[in-house]
């Protein structure tokens, strides 16, 4: 969806390019046409839709760095390996839509850049086996 949105604002701009009007439209639309399709969608299939095809994002993930060690001070959710997957309430919570019980028993926890660290994963753990710390 990112590639076809920035397809359609280069072949715009290419066409406006040189009227300053013309060049501000296209911005416009694209603007006005993704945040009318996020809103739909958000209705229709799911709260975060937006995410899934807002360019912010996609690049952001893309610069990001990829390797390397965590700082001493990080801290992420760590699920014990005790999870058995059963319950899934954490995914169920979490407001960006992930899965933390996928990655129980890992040494680095649950390292999804999209996680915002809210916790309401671990307060939503029944059997409190859900932890937020630093990594070791």
């Amino acid at each position: 969806m990112v590639f076809f949105i920035f397809a359609m604002f280069g072949i715009q701009m290419y066409f406006a390019w040189g009227d300053w009007g013309a060049m501000g439209f296209v911005f416009w639309k694209i603007i006005l046409l993704t945040t009318i399709v996020g809103i739909t969608l958000s209705f229709i299939y799911a709260p975060r839709t937006w995410c899934s095809f807002c360019p912010m994002g996609s690049l952001s993930s893309w610069v990001a760095p990829k390797k390397g060690p965590l700082p001493k001070a990080y801290k992420s959710i760590h699920v014990s390996s005790l999870c058995e997957e059963k319950c899934k309430l954490c995914a169920r919570v979490c407001p960006m839509q992930l899965t933390p019980y996928s990655s129980r028993g890992e040494q680095l926890g649950y390292l999804h850049p999209d996680c915002l660290k809210c916790r309401k994963c671990e307060k939503a753990c029944p059997t409190k086996i859900i932890k937020y710390t630093k990594n070791q």
